[in-house]
C-alpha cells in the first residue's frame, strides 16, 4: 500500500470517520500479477471485477483472467434489471481493498513460514453496512477470523450454502488455483476468503 505523504494523527480512525485523505488513500493497483500501478485504472468491460493500468497489462492477463471474466459476466447477464444492490457494493468493497485482503491470508494463515497451510484453512470476514459516499466503502469490519477448512465448511453448511459451494463455488476455485500456480511457477496461489455480510439495521442499504 502506498503511504500517504501526511502523516496520520492520533485520532484518525480506520472505520471511514477519519480524514478524508484516509478513505482516499491507493488501496487498488493493477490486477496483473506483480504490478502495483494505482493510477487511471480500467474496469474489464466485460466483467467490471479486476482493473488494469494499461491495455498491455489487460493482455498479459487475459489467459489468466478469461475463465472468472466469462462466469462473472455470465452471472451479471443473468439477473434482470442489472447486478444487484448488495453485490455491487461488496463488489467494489472487495475490489478497494483487495490488497489489504491479500495481506490479511497470509497473515492470518502464517503463510510466511509455512505455505502449506494455504490448504488447511481460510479468512472469514464479517461485514455490516455503513453510511458512506463512496460505493466501495459501505461496509464496515465486524469481526475477522483465520479458520481450519472444517469450520468453515460447517458454517457454510449451517447457513444453507454449502451445497452450491461444493457443486460450484469450490470447484472454480481449484481450477482457478491450478492455472495461477502453473503460470507463476508455483510463486502465487488463491486462499479462502469468505465474506459474511450482514444488511441490516438503520444503514442498511
Amino acid at each position: 500500500m502506498t503511504p500517504h505523504p501526511k502523516a496520520h494523527k492520533a485520532s484518525d480512525k480506520t472505520d471511514g470517520t477519519g480524514p478524508q485523505e484516509y478513505e482516499e488513500g491507493a488501496t487498488r493497483f493493477c490486477s496483473r500479477e506483480n504490478c502495483f500501478n494505482h493510477k487511471d485504472l480500467k474496469e474489464c468491460a466485460q466483467c467490471k471485477c479486476v482493473r488494469y493500468c494499461s491495455k498491455e497489462c489487460q493482455r498479459k492477463d487475459w489467459k489468466l483472467h478469461k475463465p472468472t471474466c466469462a462466469y462473472n459476466a455470465q452471472q451479471f447477464a443473468a439477473v434482470e434489471g442489472g447486478e444487484p444492490l448488495l453485490q455491487r457494493n461488496l463488489r467494489h468493497w472487495v475490489a478497494r481493498f483487495y490488497s489489504t485482503l491479500v495481506s490479511a491470508a497470509i497473515r492470518g494463515l502464517d503463510l510466511r513460514f509455512d505455505w502449506d497451510r494455504i490448504n488447511q484453512g481460510g479468512i472469514i470476514i464479517g461485514l455490516e453496512p455503513r453510511p458512506h459516499l463512496n460505493v466501495g466503502s459501505r461496509w464496515r469490519v465486524g469481526m475477522v477470523a483465520a479458520r481450519p477448512n472444517e469450520s468453515i465448511f460447517e458454517m457454510l453448511d449451517k447457513v444453507g450454502m454449502m451445497e452450491r459451494y461444493r457443486d460450484e463455488v469450490f470447484p472454480g476455485h481449484e481450477e482457478a488455483r491450478k492455472r495461477l500456480r502453473e503460470s507463476s511457477g508455483g510463486r502465487s496461489d488463491y486462499a479462502y476468503v469468505v465474506i459474511l455480510a450482514s444488511n441490516c439495521g438503520p444503514d442498511a442499504l
